[in-house]
């Protein structure tokens, strides 16, 4: 689960899981469903659980993944939650690039204004 780095907790990633806290109390933990009972089991009684799917995640990489990021938001730090082509969403930053996270509902809108910032750099889906 989470690891303390100073006074501050990232999130993680280990056999599968990514940890990302939101507040003491809140974090977005995505994993495979087969992951769940592990993560309950892990967590305990020490946040409240909303097992949901309704996410959408859409990863931004390769050479321009920082300028195609910069023309989707001004989040100036990562991890970070805020908006994102005007909608609330988070960003992670991911190993070569980025994780975009927002509502599930507006996966598609993020979908093509993302690649419509790629395109213009030489960049696609």
């Amino acid at each position: 689960m989470p690891r303390q780095h100073g006074a501050e907790t990232f999130f993680i990633e280990g056999e599968g899981i990514v940890w990302y806290p939101i507040s003491p109390r809140r974090a977005l933990v995505l994993c495979a469903p087969a992951l769940g009972a592990s993560v309950r089991e892990q967590v305990g009684d020490r946040f409240s659980l909303d097992v949901t799917g309704a996410y959408s995640v859409i990863s931004i990489t390769g050479p321009e993944a920082d300028t195609v990021l910069r023309r989707l938001t001004h989040i100036c730090h990562f991890p970070s939650g805020g908006e994102i082509a005007h909608v609330q969403g988070h960003v992670l930053r991911r190993a070569g690039g980025y994780w975009v996270i927002c509502l599930q509902e507006l996966g598609h809108y993020m979908w093509e204004v993302a690649v419509d910032r790629a395109s213009a750099l030489g960049g696609g889906a």
